[in-house]
């Protein structure tokens, strides 16, 4: 309040002071010339103090004006001037004139002013109070998130926790404000990764990692922590929002899907040795049954061990495909690994010789892309993926002209790839649309049903997706996301 009364006095004081001294010097031109030179004032002086008054006090500075006009007439009288009174009175007429109307604009000018100044000051009021609603809220959003929340300064310092976070740690809100993001535990580890995760958002603006978090108790647990570097209106950078979410579960589920996956993997080929054993040694007593039958065999029997010998041929081919579907499934349900930059067009150009021959037989027109780029994946997966893709356009394509095309498509990020491959058969039934990426389900009663099933979960592996329609011709439009080794 007392700033409020001294700022008051500076700005009221050094007005009033100058006008004294104003109206001092009209009253010596006054005596001056009414009093020595006996005759009219020469008051042009006079409009100075008048117009000054009427601006700074607005209706109150005619009271000015009113004061010279008096000492005016005061002096021609008093003084016994000789001058005109007539020039007189049209001075003082001239000096309320002027008075009244200087006096009418400033006041006009201190009310728009000051009716600007009011709705100024209640926008700023509205504004506040909005703000510090659309703060409350935010704090309160904030506070009912699931995952921990913190933001902090430019150099980490922490500004505030939400309570999961605290929850996260178990420790209270207090014990993290005001210390850096990684310093509330005395692991160096932690606030080596915490300066490293800082370093790179204030880089790119966003970072994405896993760490290993410390609760009170110095227990480590796993977190997912995603970095936001915040900025100010002119885009300077302004701080930090960190959030945590505890991935332990996540982890240990990983951990014992990694483990059934492995099992998996020795069941499938422990089933693929013991099966594939028995079912060579049924081929080879087929092929010595037929080589028998050419040799000993008479005319009237020998037609029909070889046709009996050919659907056990047939049927052991199917029983050992079924084998190596049933191997590479169990495979494919793992993570990636042996990632490396893969060549898609060398891959597909190894497929396509493999399968010259039925393509030749069923005079199919191939229509690749030149350049159908490079992933980084497990080679041996992509050659599953397109091998499966072209075995399944090549086994159900029934048009007279058949067709084959394998097609690279645009995607906007460098790390997704995305092709088509279509035939220009017919379509797949509309009630077995759901079911076409499913084990075992198949079309006709020559495939094992795994083709389809197998492509999709390799796609599922690198983080894509694949599916299924129809323009005149089969198509199956998939992604695939490069896949980091390390």
């Amino acid at each position: 309040m007392w700033t409020q009364k001294l700022s008051w006095k500076l700005k009221v004081w050094p007005r009033t002071v100058a006008m004294i001294v104003m109206l001092v010097c009209a009253c010596l031109l006054t005596n001056y010339y009414c009093g020595r030179l006996n005759s009219t004032v020469y008051a042009h002086f006079f409009y100075l103090p008048i117009v000054i008054a009427s601006i700074w006090w607005r209706r109150k500075g005619v009271a000015v004006a009113g004061f010279l006009s008096v000492m005016l007439l005061l002096g021609h009288f008093m003084l016994d001037s000789k001058g005109n009174i007539t020039s007189d009175l049209v001075k003082v007429l001239m000096f309320l004139t002027v008075s009244v109307v200087v006096a009418e604009l400033s006041e006009m000018a201190w009310r728009t002013e000051h009716e600007r100044e009011v709705c100024h000051k209640k926008h700023e009021e509205l504004l506040a109070e909005v703000v510090e609603e659309g703060n409350r809220t935010l704090v309160l959003s904030m506070e009912q998130l699931m995952f921990g929340m913190a933001i902090t300064n430019i150099d980490g310092t922490i500004q505030f926790v939400n309570k999961a976070w605290a929850t996260l740690h178990h420790m209270p809100k207090e014990n993290f404000l005001g210390k850096h993001l990684g310093a509330f535990s005395e692991k160096e580890k932690l606030a080596e990764q915490i300066s490293r995760l800082l370093e790179d958002t204030l880089k790119t603006g966003l970072r994405e990692c896993e760490i290993l978090d410390y609760g009170k108790s110095g227990k480590e647990f796993a977190v997912s922590v995603t970095s936001k570097l915040l900025r100010n209106d002119a885009e300077a950078p302004l701080g930090f929002m960190v959030s945590l979410c505890d991935i332990t579960e996540q982890k240990h589920v990983e951990k014992k899907t990694k483990k059934i996956n492995a099992e998996l993997e020795n069941f499938a080929h422990t089933v693929s040795h013991d099966l594939k054993g028995p079912l060579t040694a049924i081929g080879v007593a087929a092929s010595t049954l037929d080589h028998l039958v050419n040799r000993h065999g008479t005319a009237k029997n020998r037609g029909e061990i070889h046709e009996m010998s050919n659907i056990l041929g047939r049927n052991i081919d199917k029983a050992s495909d079924l084998v190596d579907n049933i191997l590479d499934l169990a495979k494919v349900g793992q993570v990636p690994k042996n990632a490396k930059p893969v060549n898609v067009s060398d891959v597909v150009s190894e497929i396509l010789k493999e399968k010259a021959m039925v393509i030749a037989e069923k005079e199919i027109e191939l229509k690749v892309d030149k350049n159908l780029g490079k992933i980084s994946a497990n080679p041996t997966h992509v050659y599953q993926l397109f091998s499966n893709l072209v075995d399944n356009a090549i086994a159900h394509n029934d048009n007279r002209e058949p067709e084959i095309k394998i097609l690279r498509l645009e995607e906007e990020s460098p790390e997704i790839h995305r092709y088509l491959v279509r035939d220009n058969g017919a379509s797949i039934p509309q009630e077995s649309l759901d079911k076409i990426f499913d084990p075992f389900h198949s079309e006709s009663s020559d495939g094992t049903g795994l083709g389809l099933s197998i492509v999709s979960r390799i796609v599922a592996q690198y983080d894509g997706d694949i599916r299924y329609f129809y323009d005149g011709g089969c198509c199956f439009e998939f992604t695939l996301r490069d896949i980091n080794d390390s």
